[in-house]
């Protein structure tokens, strides 16, 4: 491979940008930088070092700048040369570069990577190793940035970062796709390829007999799955068939919503099936309980918030008969909040121009509350009154356009008419403005 300098390679992937035009004084006074200095009185490097630092940062504090010399000072032992301060610089304006600050970041937490002589190098090393992946130069610079830990882990296992970033390419995770796994669990950049990331993803296709493909789109969703071990993963997965879930079931539910098989059983899983088991087997079957597991989306929510919903819709006249029934027409009916003001105004616009009633309507069509109001609903059903002096039937909000206007018997063109008109009427500036 043709070798190119390392201060080539930080140019051509976007780390070596203009160095950012920053306070740094070039006085400052002796009781502002009282430093540790040899018997001699001759600075020694560190000293140096310390006051550069106290220069280029002279808003750190005093004591968090002796704690950093201490560190240096054990790192460097008895080297004094001069080779030292002059990298020691350098890779201060680099980090700087990206954004002021990093360069005393990385070195207060992470002394002896930041001092190490071949760091420098390491770093634009993989930034090269990232752009080859297919990160984008602006992408890599960010990268950096918000996960400092990047340029310890590049000194300390440049290897194990390499292997993970082509195990993520070898597995068709795109940049996007990449950075997101990275910025949710930022763990991943210490963590073993061989010894975990791989075991694991294999035991989730087995575990759930599904392909490769879907444990990694699981993996893109919630990325924390990576963290679990499979044992906590098995646990809930036994769980799930505890409850009555076939294997098809469990896989379902793993491709809607992954972070399920990470939460915690005893403080969360038992509580949340315990509250819906309170609803669904005292009025129905146990497919409806199944089904609302599986496909609404309902243990992304905290079992407190699921029964303040519960009883605000029995507040609101409905019983728990009825509550069944909606989740039974629409699993994701608890994800409503009827308390919210966006959902106070769906229920005043069915009662007020639809002269439909809570209770009759909603177990009945609880859809009508995932649609828009001022898109959908009321544009519609202010038109149809407006042409026919009728209210549409609730159930075909849920048609298209055509089979609406179909449905209701509206010519076309008389219709598009009056939708356009709709917004300059009394009832268009009520309803049709969020």
């Amino acid at each position: 491979m043709k070798y190119i300098p390392s201060s080539q390679i930080l140019r051509c992937h976007g780390l070596q940008k203009r160095i950012l035009r920053c306070p740094r004084p070039c006085h400052m006074s002796m009781a502002h930088t009282a430093l540790k200095s040899s018997d001699d009185g001759i600075l020694t490097p560190v000293d140096e070092m310390m006051t550069m630092i106290e220069n280029r940062y002279p808003k750190k504090d005093r004591s968090s700048v002796q704690k950093t010399r201490e560190r240096v000072e054990r790192v460097l032992g008895q080297d004094d040369s001069r080779e030292r301060l002059q990298a020691f610089e350098k890779k201060l304006d680099l980090l700087d570069s990206l954004k002021f600050g990093l360069g005393y970041k990385v070195l207060h937490k992470y002394t002896e990577e930041f001092m190490d002589e071949d760091a420098y190098e390491l770093w634009s090393i993989m930034s090269a190793i990232l752009f080859m992946t297919g990160f984008h130069p602006e992408s890599i610079g960010l990268l950096f940035q918000r996960h400092p830990c990047l340029f310890a882990n590049s000194v300390r296992d440049p290897d194990n970062l390499k292997l993970l970033f082509d195990w993520m390419k070898q597995n068709g995770l795109q940049e996007k796709e990449s950075l997101r796994i990275i910025n949710r669990y930022p763990l991943i950049l210490q963590t073993s390829v061989h010894k975990v990331l791989e075991p694991r993803l294999l035991y989730l296709c087995n575990a759930l007999h599904v392909d490769r493909e879907v444990v990694l789109q699981g993996i893109i969703r919630h990325p924390e799955l990576l963290s679990v071990e499979s044992l906590w993963i098995q646990k809930r997965i036994d769980y799930y068939f505890y409850l009555g879930l076939s294997t098809q079931d469990v896989q379902k539910l793993f491709v809607a919503q992954p972070s399920a098989f990470a939460v915690n059983i005893e403080k969360y899983l038992i509580p949340m099936a315990a509250l819906l088991q309170d609803v669904v087997f005292e009025n129905s079957n146990h497919d409806v309980f199944v089904s609302v597991l599986v496909k609404s989306g309902i243990l992304s929510r905290s079992v407190s918030t699921i029964r303040g919903r519960i009883d605000a819709w029995l507040e609101v006249g409905l019983t728990m008969a009825d509550v069944c029934l909606a989740l039974k027409r629409f699993p994701r009916f608890l994800l409503y909040p009827i308390s919210d003001s966006k959902y106070i105004r769906k229920i005043e616009f069915l009662e007020r121009e639809m002269n439909l009633s809570v209770k009759a309507s909603i177990p009945a069509f609880p859809q009508y509350l995932s649609y828009s109001l001022e898109n959908r609903i009321a544009p519609r059903v202010l038109a149809i009154k407006a042409i026919t002096g009728n209210v549409p039937r609730l159930t075909t909000l849920a048609m298209g356009d055509k089979a609406f206007m179909n449905a209701n018997k509206v010519n076309p063109v008389t219709y598009a008419a009056i939708l356009k008109k709709l917004p300059e009427t009394e009832k268009g500036t009520i309803w049709l403005k969020e």
